[in-house]
């Protein structure tokens, strides 16, 4: 055998062992873990069963800060509260600042009513979920696992379809990512959790609308109209048998032709309190 045919034989034998060992590293990798294991492993998380359905409502009570980056600037500080019963829901924050003295976001179930930093006028966070972001409420994302409404509690009631995606790098770590298609409503939602405890830690969504000339009412060429909302948890503590986010922050971030927004909301809840005889009014659509 001449040199050059022992040299091509020799390459020849390294690529087919590398192939080997390819094909064998595929075959012998972990299984991807199937949608089905990751929600069961989740719901794990939260508590046992029986200590969820015993819940029938819940009050966090603490402090809130908002901090203004784009399209207008500051921060203001003050209290707050994420209210849940059912399908219900209520997230109010009270602050000592004249030109923003509150936010208040309220469901049945079915409705959301939003209320006003002044008659006739809303903040960027309330006029957003009264123009589109209410299906997030009522579907009882927002809050997250906070709140007694979280639907992957109740998938099949709620016909929500989930997909999982896997491992993904968000933020700097990696976190399995839930794609959840509520049956109402055009949001790209994500949902995603921990790989060691299966702790619910942040979700993302995200609503493209194509530009309009709202004078000429046709479709321009311009860039799409982006809103994102991003929550994100962390600081979990055990109360009666369940496992709850006591730190809570509320991304919003806009992106149109004319204007941007980016705002942040942070809660540090200091209190939760579950099965109480609340107001007949709490929920109350105005």
């Amino acid at each position: 055998m001449t040199k050059h045919a022992r040299r091509r034989l020799l390459t020849f034998s390294h690529v087919f062992l590398l192939s080997c060992l390819s094909g064998w590293a595929a075959n012998n990798a972990a299984p991807k873990m199937r949608t089905e294991e990751l929600l069961a492993r989740h719901l794990a998380s939260l508590g046992s069963a029986e200590a969820i359905a015993a819940t029938k409502n819940r009050v966090l009570e603490g402090k809130v800060t908002a901090v203004f980056r784009v399209g207008q600037t500051g921060t203001v500080a003050g209290t707050a509260a994420l209210v849940s019963e059912g399908p219900q829901f209520g997230l109010s924050m009270i602050f000592q600042d004249f030109n923003y003295p509150a936010e208040k976001l309220v469901s049945n179930g079915k409705k959301v009513s939003v209320g006003m930093v002044e008659a006739g006028v809303r903040s960027p966070l309330s006029q957003f979920f009264h123009d589109y972001g209410h299906v997030l409420i009522t579907e009882g994302l927002i809050g997250g696992t906070a709140s007694v409404g979280w639907p992957l509690l109740s998938v099949k009631q709620r016909k929500a379809r989930l997909d999982y995606r896997g491992l993904k790098k968000v933020g700097g770590r990696e976190l399995h990512e839930l794609r959840y298609r509520a049956a109402k409503g055009d949001f790209s939602i994500a949902l995603y959790f921990e790989p060691d405890t299966f702790r619910h830690v942040r979700s993302q969504y995200e609503l493209r609308m194509p530009s309009v000339d709202r004078d000429a009412r046709e479709m321009r060429s311009d860039p799409d109209t982006i809103w994102t909302v991003t929550e994100e948890f962390a600081d979990y503590k055990t109360v009666e048998g369940l496992t709850l986010p006591y730190s809570y922050q509320l991304r919003l971030n806009y992106d149109g032709l004319n204007r941007s927004f980016v705002g942040h909301w942070t809660f540090t809840f200091e209190e939760a309190r579950q099965n109480l005889q609340l107001d007949g009014k709490t929920f109350a659509i105005e």
